[in-house]
């Protein structure tokens, strides 16, 4: 392996395992103040961290179908769960409820079709994971992806303007530089891709850092504009 493809390895390694630490800040919270929008951005962290650790091992030359099916499934999933951390502070609890059995049923609607339908070694070029999946899986993907993201986003956006916590806009940004990563795949340096996915998830960590979440479940709807 040359040295440049040497280098896009270690740093997906080290992206890695700094996603990991990351996620570990989150349990931290999860666990010394029992607030449920941290454990849902502890999850979404840890499969984060291990989706680079797939995109990792993929540029190494470990490519298989199970690989492949199972990075699809993850990278849709993860989103879905750092959208409910956002959800469990600005719905209320029915609407909270309901949101979370659509993310459940899309999830595992996504991991029906993923390993039902074998996604093609031929998705992998260069190392890099940038080939399609399958309509179906793209179609039930965005599903799940594209309203957790505007959740989000929204939530952000609002929380941001009303209560004037700018650390919510870091949320957003991280939305955006997440979901505009996948145009890197035309890069010819693909550690550009993976540099911008962590960057998105930096930004994100900091947005979650610094926001209050409630300490019981909410009775009525809320937003992340009313906590405090």
């Amino acid at each position: 392996m040359d040295p440049q493809n040497l280098a896009v390895l270690a740093s997906l390694v080290v992206l890695s395992g700094l996603t990991f630490l990351l996620g570990a800040e989150m349990w931290i919270r999860y666990r010394s103040r029992g607030e449920t929008p941290y454990l849902y951005w502890f999850l979404g962290l840890l499969l984060t961290g291990f989706t680079l650790a797939e995109e990792a091992g993929v540029y190494g030359g470990v490519v298989t179908a199970p690989i492949l099916a199972t990075y699809f499934f993850l990278v849709a999933l993860l989103v879905g769960l750092l959208s409910l951390g956002s959800a469990r502070m600005a719905l209320g609890s029915r609407w909270f409820q309901i949101y979370r059995a659509y993310v459940a049923g899309i999830g595992l609607l996504i991991a029906a079709i993923a390993f039902a339908i074998p996604v093609p070694v031929s998705v992998v070029v260069g190392g890099v994971i940038r080939g399609s999946p399958g309509l179906d899986l793209i179609l039930a993907s965005s599903l799940l992806t594209f309203p957790a993201a505007v959740l989000m986003a929204v939530t952000s956006l609002v929380g941001a303007w009303r209560t004037h916590r700018w650390n919510l806009a870091l949320i957003f940004a991280g939305i955006v530089v997440i979901s505009g990563a996948g145009s890197l795949y035309i890069v010819s340096f693909p550690v550009t891709l993976y540099y911008a996915e962590f960057l998105g998830v930096v930004l994100l960590f900091f947005g979650f850092l610094r926001i209050p979440a409630p300490a019981s479940e909410p009775t009525g709807t809320r937003s992340v504009a009313g906590s405090s």
